[in-house]
Formats: C-alpha cells, structure tokens, sequence
C-alpha cells in the first residue's frame, strides 16, 4: 500500500501544475450576481430550528471535555502549529483539539465561562495553522460535519495519511489522492461525515455546495456543480475501494458519504483561483467547512 501511494503522490506532484487550470463545463452559476439554480434534489434552505438550552449546555460541556483530552496530548515542545510531517504523532490530535475549539466558539460560545472561553479562544489562535485536508464546521442545530478531501496542494498531500486514521480505514488516503489521476476516472472526491451531537435524529439530510472565487472580480463567485451520474471506468475505481457514490441526501448519524464534483468552469469565465469554498448544508441548515480559522 506505501509502494502504491508513493507511486500516486510523485505523480500528484508533477501534475498539481495543471489543477488550476479549469476549462469547459457551462453548468455554473455566479452566487454573487444572479440567484443559484437549484441541483436536483439539492435540499433548500430552511429557517434554522435552535438547541434547547439544557441540550445546548450538555453539548458545550462534552466539547470541552473533548478539546481538553486532544489538546492535553499534544507535544508542548513542538511547534503549536498544525504539523505537517507523515510522522507528527499528535497531528491527530492537534486537528481534533481545533476542531473542537472550533464548535465552542462558534456554537457554544454563549454557555460557556467566559474565562474558559478565553482559555479556548487562545488554544485555537496557536493552533491554526495552514491548509489541510480535512475540513469541519457546526450547525446551529447541533450537527457537527468532518469532511476529508482529495489534496490540492503540497502541504495537503504530506498530511493525506491522517485521512486513514479520521475514516478508519488503510486505504482513504489512497482513494482521495488517486481519484483524480486514474486512468479514465477523474473525480475530484469529499468524504463527509456527520453526527448529531443532541442525540435526536436516526437520519440526516445532507449535501454540500462548492463555489469557486474569481480573481479578477473580488467577490465573484460560481458554484461547481456536483456529479451524480458516474462512467462505467468511475463506477469500478470506487468499487476497488468498496465504495459508490449516489444523489441519495439521506444519512445515517454518525455515518459517512462520498460526494464529487466537478471543476471545470466555462472557458469563456475568467481564470478562477484555486482557493474554494465549501458548504453543508444539513437538514437545510448551510453552514460552511474551513479547514483553518
């Protein structure tokens, strides 16, 4: 599995040159100057449904918990950045300790003592650090979101193993890095993840949403639509995997699910940076994943 990773990631490096070039789908929309057209099936944006407020305290309790136990085992020696290197033993952690920072002060930031807060606060300030692969965000409902992506840039490839230890598995590094460079197959993949973290819903309505930033026009942005409908070579790539990829937005908490998209933009659009933007939405709540703050 190393050999053949190996393999990929010197292949990613002589073709990263390309990724920004982006040419010939017209199906976009511009989300800053004309209403976005609906993907079939995409859920809509609803009224957002607030965390009762005994909840809302369990909740900000166990993230805090969370964040104490990750940040507690992170290297005090080392550097307070997210590490980047395949061997940083606490990467893990460092990522978990963020993330949970994240949602504390996010979401939670009014249940909690303000002097732990700033305790918090100041955590995740040394904490941020670079682009990654794996990216979260927290609805105001109560869903948390983890999202493991195919690396776009340098730094993200070196930190790619972590996504085998977020999913559980030996081979979701191998699957976010070659789903782009097989022959034939060319999907540039997510893995989300969600859980409901007030314990209430069996299933979850989930999609994401990507937008592109133009460069030329500051604000301007398009949505890259998601692919559904897969050829037969995509269909066996993600069957080496054990994996599919479906229009179906129902998940299981606590479950996992691929999402594609598709990159290309119209040529006749100006060039469009490669930075970009990426959304949940859950139960028709959108919230947006970083994969830094």
């Amino acid at each position: 599995m190393n050999d053949k990773r190996n393999r990929i990631i010197s292949f990613v490096l002589i073709s990263m040159c390309f990724l920004m070039i982006l040419s010939g789908c017209t199906n976009v929309d511009s989300r800053s100057n004309s209403p976005i057209e609906e993907q079939p099936g995409l859920p809509s944006i609803v009224e957002t449904t607030p965390i009762p407020e005994d909840v809302k305290h369990t909740i900000a309790r166990q993230l805090l918990e969370e964040f104490h136990k990750h940040y507690n085992l992170i290297d005090s020696e080392a550097s307070p950045e997210i590490a980047f290197a395949p061997d940083a033993k606490d990467q893990y952690d460092r990522i978990m300790a963020l993330d949970r920072a994240i949602g504390i002060t996010s979401v939670y930031a009014d249940v909690i003592e303000p002097a732990i807060l700033d305790e918090v606060y100041a955590a995740k300030q040394a904490l941020i650090g670079g682009a990654r692969p794996v990216y979260s965000g927290y609805t105001q409902s109560g869903i948390h979101i983890l999202a493991l992506k195919h690396p776009d840039i340098r730094s993200e490839l070196e930190a790619i193993g972590i996504a085998d230890q977020f999913r559980g598995t030996k081979d979701e590094a191998d699957l976010l890095t070659a789903s782009q460079f097989a022959d034939g197959v060319n999907l540039y993949l997510w893995d989300v993840y969600v859980e409901d973290l007030t314990k209430k819903a069996d299933k979850i309505e989930v999609d994401t949403r990507f937008y592109t930033t133009n460069i030329r026009e500051k604000g301007d942005q398009y949505q890259l639509p998601n692919i559904y409908d897969l050829t037969d070579e995509q269909r066996d790539f993600l069957a080496e995997y054990g994996r599919t990829l479906d229009n179906n937005h129902k998940m299981t908490n606590k479950s996992w699910k691929l999402f594609a998209v598709n990159l290309k933009v119209p040529e006749t659009e100006p060039f469009l940076a490669s930075e970009r933007l990426v959304y949940a939405v859950v139960n028709g709540e959108e919230v947006e994943l970083r994969s830094y703050y």
